[in-house]
């Protein structure tokens, strides 16, 4: 029971980071999501004077330089280990092979988002909602999709 447990924990933790292994456009989109919740945090932190976590400091973070190490160190092993219960190519070819491909584009001198790309929440939402560090859906969609 325990065993079983951990494979679905397992299971469930790469189904949550999925996103590092869909095509390009996809993972593109879903970072700028959710570095844009990690700036709105960082920003939130730093006006209550408090320690700014990880990953949360706009002014300190590298998009391109998280994103290789989150699949480096994390996405890539984890799926390696899900791979030794899912052993079909399809899994191999369409995801592992997939997030090879990503993290070799994350390294490339011209990734396909960086810190700056990533909108301010003051700048993105009107100002009640910023106020609440909260973004809208239709907002976000907006934003991914470059509308203004």
């Amino acid at each position: 029971a325990d065993r079983s447990a951990r494979v679905v924990s397992m299971f469930l933790k790469a189904a949550d980071i999925g996103h590092a292994g869909k095509p390009l456009e996809i993972t593109r989109r879903m970072t700028i999501r959710i570095h844009m919740e990690f700036f709105a945090q960082g920003e939130e932190e730093r006006e209550l004077g408090l320690p700014i976590s990880p990953l949360c400091d706009r002014n300190e973070v590298n998009v391109a330089g998280s994103q290789v190490g989150f699949l480096h160190h994390l996405v890539i092993p984890l799926y390696k280990a899900v791979h030794f219960f899912v052993t079909s190519d399809e899994f191999l070819n369409d995801c592992l092979n997939r997030l090879e491909a990503n993290l070799s584009h994350w390294q490339s001198s011209n990734p396909c988002v960086c810190t700056d790309d990533i909108p301010d929440k003051r700048s993105s939402c009107d100002s009640t909602v910023a106020s609440r560090g909260v973004f809208p859906q239709e907002q976000i969609v907006k934003l991914i999709n470059g509308f203004e």
